[in-house]
């Protein structure tokens, strides 16, 4: 087996490959991959056999900006075999590939679209992704007085004006291919303005395929009130009876805007991590807790078995994370480790800086 980035000419052949294993037409799926115009085979690979192309697998690059620190992962995706050549270890071959190349430069990978089945190559869910209901009951009070009216963006101009807001916003996704309003907006979701008073204020995303879900609302400088409206005017603007709405930790006002008006929720994980360095990334997480006015205290020799043993240090804003060869005092395996920094279980580090990638379900 050989396996190599395809060529800008082998563009067609890749995505008709990828639409043959799936079943799926990809340039309508994710434009902001596969679309009019859209050559993005520099992220990909391919293996072939004999000359005969019985695997594809995508690895695009994802910057997590969350204030001054950048957390690098790598989303791997469309992991494609041919029914044909299942069993001999295509698929393993190609992520053992990305990892090499990846592993030393970024500190996580995750798992797009359809995540399942992949524990055995040191992948765990993680990536808390809080999922609100929103009853008529429970918004009713807030049904008066909205200042907040919704319209669908169409115009490249109204996504400019989505891109410019998303900048402002306290957690960025950066792309190398595609902008946030690219990416809200595929064959399962849409994407729409906010408007106060005649003015754009903010966006929203719907998907359209999970019954009425609000996957993201941004308002800038939005405060818990404001998000309330804003769900309020989304709401009506669908005429949704029971609408879902999706946050991610970072998102203080809105998560404080949906415990208020609320009926229930529920914590999901939101993808599939691979921690490439729990060093580097201990290290990021700190320096997020911190820069969010946490107070953390912690000393401790901490081991995750078959990784790594480091010493983890904070006190009085200052973090120092080292490998360690002294006996430890907390052991945790992999599965453990990544649900303690990324998902939704207590942290080994109370008051850490958690983050969830914010991206559409196929993307």
């Amino acid at each position: 087996m050989e396996i190599r980035v395809p060529t800008k000419e082998e563009n067609k052949k890749v995505i008709k490959f990828l639409n043959k294993v799936f079943h799926k037409p990809f340039p309508n799926l994710i434009p902001s991959l596969y679309g009019k115009e859209k050559n993005m085979m520099d992220y990909h690979f391919v293996v072939e056999e004999n000359g005969e192309l019985v695997g594809a697998v995508c690895a695009y690059p994802e910057t997590i900006r969350v204030g001054e620190i950048a957390l690098r992962g790598i989303a791997i995706g469309m992991v494609a075999t041919k029914k044909s050549a299942r069993g001999k270890g295509v698929m393993t071959y190609m992520l053992n590939h990305t990892e090499s190349l990846y592993s030393n430069d970024y500190d996580v990978a995750f798992l797009t679209g359809r995540r399942h089945r992949y524990e055995h190559f040191g992948y765990y869910p993680a990536g808390n992704n809080y999922i609100y209901n929103i009853s008529d009951m429970s918004i009713k009070k807030w049904q008066s007085g909205c200042p907040y009216s919704i319209i669908k963006a169409k115009s490249k101009e109204d996504f400019l004006k989505v891109d410019e807001l998303n900048n402002s916003a306290n957690v960025i996704v950066e792309r190398p291919f595609a902008k946030e309003s690219e990416t809200l907006r595929n064959w399962f979701s849409s994407l729409y303005l906010i408007l106060k008073e005649g003015e754009v204020v903010g966006f929203a995303s719907g998907k359209l395929f999970k019954g009425q879900t609000l996957e993201r609302i941004y308002i800038k400088n939005g405060s818990v009130d404001d998000y309330i409206y804003g769900v309020q005017a989304y709401k009506k603007y669908k005429k949704a009876t029971n609408l879902k709405v999706e946050a991610v930790p970072n998102e203080d006002n809105l998560i404080k805007a949906l415990h208020a008006c609320a009926e229930d929720y529920c914590i999901e994980s939101h993808a599939k991590y691979k921690v490439f360095s729990y060093k580097r990334l201990i290290e990021k997480l700190l320096a997020i807790g911190i820069a969010q006015g946490r107070l953390m205290k912690f000393n401790k020799v901490v081991e995750i078995l078959g990784r790594e043993k480091l010493s983890i240090e904070v006190s009085d804003g200052n973090v120092k994370v080292t490998e360690s060869t002294l006996e430890a005092d907390l052991v945790l395996s992999e599965e453990e480790a990544i649900a303690s920094l990324l998902g939704a279980e207590e942290s080994i580090v109370k008051g850490i800086g958690k983050f969830s990638l914010r991206h559409s379900d196929f993307i």
